[in-house]
């Protein structure tokens, strides 16, 4: 063998020693990083990935009732079928509502008060886009739900008094959450939340509001329910 093969076969044995030993740190540094996610940090990965498929939602606690002396409800609740929408589910809100409004009708009042509460609260907060459906007008909503991203049907109760105005000097009356009366608090952000605003439904409100609760639902990669 001539000195210059001889230099040649030298310098390809320093190559491959080289490639060898990049190839084994390499290796090393990939089974270290295993070793590290799959045995010490397990448990907060399983954590996470927990995290991720179940979704924790906030609920609104059955506003309290307003008796007499004799146990007779001089303020109730009664059942309230609407139509809500999840911005950031949504994606494109505008056309869902564009869509939705093939379906049902939808206000002017209703479409204004949508746009601005998207403005002004959380986009994972549900919206209502309308109230007090009919059986027909949550029928066709409900065959259209798989085009309809973000949308579903939710029941709600609406404040109902028996005696109608007769005593609504002293019991006062419920409404919406007012921009200015935000504090923080994501129960006064969820769709038709009501607070009292005169009388008794005022006085006594943080007692007739309740605590809220949550629910755990199990969801898939897209943040979508599982049936």
């Amino acid at each position: 063998m001539s000195a210059r093969e001889n230099q040649r076969q030298k310098l390809l044995t320093r190559r491959a020693a080289l490639l060898a030993g990049g190839q084994a740190v390499l290796g090393g540094a990939l089974a270290a990083r295993m070793y590290q996610l799959q045995i010490l940090e397990k448990d907060k990965y399983a954590v996470m990935a927990e995290e991720n498929r179940i979704n924790v939602r906030l609920l609104a606690p059955p506003r309290g009732k307003i008796l007499d002396r004799f146990g007779v409800a001089l303020a109730d609740n009664r059942p309230n079928y609407r139509v809500v929408v999840v911005p950031e589910q949504a994606g494109n809100l505008q056309g869902t509502v564009d869509a939705i409004g093939k379906l049902i009708d939808i206000g002017e009042a209703d479409h204004r008060r949508l746009l601005r509460d998207a403005q002004r609260k959380h986009p994972f907060v549900p919206l209502v886009v309308r109230a007090n459906l009919t059986w027909q007008e949550m029928a066709r909503i409900e065959v259209a739900m798989p085009e309809l991203p973000g949308v579903a049907i939710e029941q709600g109760l609406i404040r109902d008094y028996p005696y109608g105005t007769s005593a609504s000097h002293m019991l006062g009356y419920v409404a919406a959450v007012s921009e200015k009366e935000l504090t923080g608090d994501p129960l006064l952000e969820l769709p038709d939340f009501r607070i009292g605003k005169n009388g008794v439904e005022k006085l006594q409100d943080l007692h007739l509001r309740g605590g809220a609760r949550t629910s755990q639902v199990e969801v898939n990669a897209f943040a979508r329910v599982f049936c």
